[in-house]
């Protein structure tokens, strides 16, 4: 036997199976090395936060897209085409695989407010006050819409019309903003007399919350629950408010005349 030929052979044989496991290592490792995918934000005017994902790999956990602020403006989502007729994308599940460019949707705020509680309606003066209380007495009870008055407000246009009834009662959540409300002149024989006549709320979302408001040179007079702020409060209510000195509050119950504090 020739031991010269039988060593070379073996020595190439083990050196043939050494690179072959140096070569089948290097594959697996580069093929493990996860894929990164970039991700592009087009936030149309808007301002993205301090810190946002920008790229992902397969193996990422599922995650939330950034939100972005805008003055005046509220978001309304991530979409990937420029003109939103694409579905709006909230996260980035695990095991997606490509890149993206989202486009921000932007819907600009109504200066009056839409009635939310980040966007309340706007009470600016006595018109707005009277057009609150016309569409909750009219059978609009305003439940679960919100409402922020912004400046003090007198009222000159003649008696007050209570806000809410026993039939449309007032459910909604008014924030007086620590503004004054003077002026309110009822001289009535009626019950659930005073600014709110009737609060009652009737769900969570619903409460009927009145908050925050201050009642000055004011006369109101009327008959069973009857009341500064607020005649009747069934269910709600009513917070951290103030009713001055020179407000005068009368009941009148079968002829038996009261002041209610």
């Amino acid at each position: 036997m020739n031991t010269e030929n039988f060593g070379g052979r073996l020595f190439l044989t083990l050196l043939m199976m050494l690179l072959t496991l140096i070569m089948t290592f290097a594959g697996v490792q580069t093929m493990g090395a996860a894929q990164t995918y970039t991700i592009t934000y087009e936030p149309n005017g808007g301002t993205m936060p301090s810190s946002y994902p920008t790229s992902y790999t397969v193996e990422t956990e599922t995650f939330n897209l950034p939100t972005p602020t805008r003055e005046g403006y509220n978001f309304k989502g991530w979409y990937t085409d420029e003109n939103f007729a694409s579905a709006k994308v909230t996260q980035i599940k695990q095991g997606t695989h490509q890149d993206f460019t989202f486009y921000a949707k932007w819907e600009k705020w109504d200066e009056n407010g839409d009635g939310s509680r980040w966007n309340p309606y706007k009470i600016r003066n006595e018109e707005d006050l009277r057009d609150l209380a016309a569409k909750v007495n009219g059978g609009d009870k305003r439940g679960g819409v919100y409402y922020q008055q912004t400046a003090d407000i007198t009222i000159t246009g003649g008696d007050w019309t209570p806000i809410g009834t026993s039939d449309h009662y007032f459910a909604g959540n008014y924030d007086g903003g620590g503004y004054t409300i003077s002026g309110v002149h009822i001289n009535s024989t009626g019950d659930h007399q005073g600014l709110f006549g009737y609060v009652m709320g009737t769900t969570d979302q619903h409460r009927g919350f009145i908050q925050n408001i201050i009642l000055e040179n004011s006369t109101i007079a009327g008959s069973r629950w009857t009341g500064g702020i607020v005649g009747r409060l069934a269910t709600g209510h009513v917070l951290n408010c103030h009713v001055r000195s020179d407000v005068t509050v009368k009941a009148s119950v079968n002829g038996t005349s009261s002041s209610p504090k």
